[in-house]
């Protein structure tokens, strides 16, 4: 494909690249609008269009793909800078903030001692958007171990809200 092909690729569909970023992420956010224009260049640098595939279609893959490792690499950054400091530290002293409830009246102190240090750790990990397996990698136990806490935790949460 030629450049100036490629160019009118690009130019015919630049809104696609704003519209993904919306969609993936529900809010438009600078940084990541450039990193789905880089992605839809390389989408119309990379289109075959005699494999019968939309151009749209495939540069919307292209693009989502994109933003999906953008926010891998940001969730495994903020994951190491978190990891060089102590439990302690990670759950800090104002829980409502870990929390996130501050409209929902919460006896997190209650809460806190009512549970294990463990499930208390995992709860927290959760809370700030780690994944299950994620979880479980960090405290080291199965996939099905940390649902089960966290179930746990729901069940006892409840007689502090």
């Amino acid at each position: 494909m030629s450049e100036q092909d490629q160019e009118e690729l690009f130019n015919a569909n630049y809104s696609l690249a704003a519209s993904c970023v919306v969609k993936i992420c529900g809010k438009f956010d600078e940084d990541l609008h450039q990193e789905a224009l880089e992605a839809l260049w390389k989408a119309a640098g990379h289109f075959d269009k005699s494999k019968g595939t939309k151009f749209k279609a495939y540069a919307a893959k292209v693009i989502r793909n994109q933003l999906i490792d953008v926010g891998k690499k940001a969730r495994a950054k903020r994951r190491d800078t978190s990891n060089n400091t102590s439990l302690d530290s990670r759950l800090g002293d104002d829980h409502s903030q870990i929390m996130g409830m501050e409209d929902i009246h919460v006896d997190v102190e209650g809460l806190k001692h009512a549970v294990t240090k463990r499930e208390w750790r995992i709860l927290v990990l959760r809370l700030r958007g780690y994944k299950i397996k994620e979880i479980a990698a960090e405290v080291g136990c199965s996939d099905g171990n940390v649902k089960a806490t966290l179930d746990h935790v729901r069940k006892v949460a409840r007689e502090f809200i």
